[in-house]
């Protein structure tokens, strides 16, 4: 499995667990769960994303 595979699976993973982890969040820091979820879903889990960071991590190891 390559890394951008396994980083795709557990992306997905996080997001599956979505609902799960904000619920966690308290209540009196008055983030609107909704739309966060809606900002997760479009920024952190696009695919394109995703790909971002794993070629980041790479250009980052390429500089040690």
């Amino acid at each position: 499995m390559s890394p951008l595979d396994a980083a795709y699976i557990r992306a997905k993973s996080c997001e599956q667990h979505t609902d799960e982890i904000l619920q966690r969040l308290p209540a009196d820091w008055g983030i609107d769960i909704a739309a966060f979820r809606l900002q997760l879903q479009e920024r952190l889990f696009a695919p394109d994303r995703i790909k971002a960071v794993v070629q980041n991590y790479y250009d980052l190891l390429a500089q040690c």
